[in-house]
């Protein structure tokens, strides 16, 4: 999937670039590629599912974003509708880019799933998800704070 939308994507705009910079690098910054969606897709094995009458593990069709290393896919369908969320939304999708540059595609695949697993497949409970969200709030609730996510993700 990264390889068909990575080249595809836009680049982060120069005003949320400028809005991101105290606390990301500016190679990951720069690498960010942006894809926006009707609705994310949900991957191709889980029709297999389906017909198995197995139950989907996740529906994406019902995420706000997801990272694919460094390109990040926005449904129009679930996204926040202001500016100061999409930021927020954009700032915990780049968290997963640079939990992807520390931690390489496979480790990151691999922690995720087990992640996942080990916490009762709940979302939330997903290690991974809960750094994002932990550095995410942090940025909510402090904006002004200014602080590096490359010192907080390892």
């Amino acid at each position: 999937m990264h390889a068909e939308l990575h080249p595809n994507g836009h680049p982060l705009a120069a005003a949320l670039i400028r809005r991101l910079s105290p606390f990301f690098t500016p190679n990951t910054l720069a690498r960010i590629r942006v894809v926006f969606l009707k609705e994310i897709p949900n991957p191709p094995f889980y029709s297999v599912l389906a017909t198995r009458g197995q139950q989907i593990p996740l529906d994406f069709r019902q995420m706000a974003g997801i990272t694919f290393i460094d390109t990040i896919l926005i449904s129009a369908k679930e996204a926040p509708s202001s500016d100061a969320g999409m930021t927020s939304l954009l700032f915990h999708e780049a968290v997963h880019v640079v939990q992807y540059e520390h931690l390489g595609l496979d480790r990151f695949m691999r922690d995720y799933v087990t992640g996942w697993a080990a916490n009762g497949f709940e979302y939330r409970n997903i290690p991974l998800e809960r750094q994002a969200y932990s550095l995410q709030d942090r940025f909510d609730q402090s904006p002004s704070l200014v602080f590096s996510v490359h010192d907080n993700v390892g």
